[in-house]
């Protein structure tokens, strides 16, 4: 793994919803290589905090440094691409596009960044391969089991090789056992590649996989990030 360094800080957040404070003055940063779980009850603000890390939101006030650059001040479009190009992300149900292949699924954030089909199809068959799932490749999302279905949203979130990998309750759809496998594969190729990961959970069994836990309470940081 690299030597650890700051790949995203995000420093006096505050975002409201009408006159519903979501954020309040939130600190977070991500290193290079390491994974942090984001919990907190319904309501803390986690998901608002996600998206804006992501450039999906736009905070109030504070700011979002990201490799050197501010984000929050973009507008929509360069965040958008921005997101394409240097964020992977993970979603509970995976939302993988159900009448493509799971290689297709995998093969596209590369594709929108015109890698070639032939070298985008090569790399994905790498990560499935590492997933454990390539023996499955040319099935349609929607003809595989959640566990599979997962892993290749795993795949195509860590296809293109982003700084910096967001994961919104990965594995709240699974069961003990895949979850786990699914966590421990995604969290070890994150480190492989250098990516520093934010994981959104309310389980502690998922937490307890990251180096470190922040937690939000009514839109602030309840407790600073502590190794785990």
């Amino acid at each position: 793994m690299p030597d650890q360094y700051t790949l995203l800080q995000a420093r006096g957040l505050s975002l409201a919803y009408g006159d519903t404070p979501a954020l309040i003055d939130v600190d977070i940063s991500l290193r290079a290589g390491e994974s942090v779980a984001l919990m907190g009850p319904s309501g803390s603000g986690k998901s608002s905090l996600l998206h804006c890390i992501a450039g999906v939101l736009v905070p109030d006030s504070g700011g979002i440094t990201a490799l050197g650059q501010r984000i929050d001040t973009l507008g929509e479009a360069a965040r958008s691409a921005f997101r394409l190009e240097k964020l992977g992300m993970v979603f509970q149900f995976g939302n993988l596009i159900p009448e493509l292949t799971l290689l297709e699924n995998v093969m596209l954030p590369l594709q929108l960044l015109g890698t070639s089909a032939k070298h985008a199809s090569a790399r994905a068959h790498e990560l499935l391969e590492a997933l454990d799932v390539d023996a499955v490749s040319d099935r349609r999302a929607g003809a595989v089991s959640g566990g599979q279905s997962q892993r290749a949203a795993v795949a195509r979130a860590l296809v293109h090789r982003p700084a910096v990998l967001l994961a919104d309750e990965p594995t709240g759809a699974l069961d003990t056992v895949s979850s786990d496998k699914v966590l421990d594969a995604m969290l070890l190729l994150a480190e492989e590649l250098g990516s520093a990961v934010l994981v959104v959970t309310h389980e502690n069994r998922v937490s307890a996989h990251c180096e470190r836990l922040v937690t939000l309470r009514d839109g602030r940081v309840s407790s600073p990030a502590a190794v785990l």
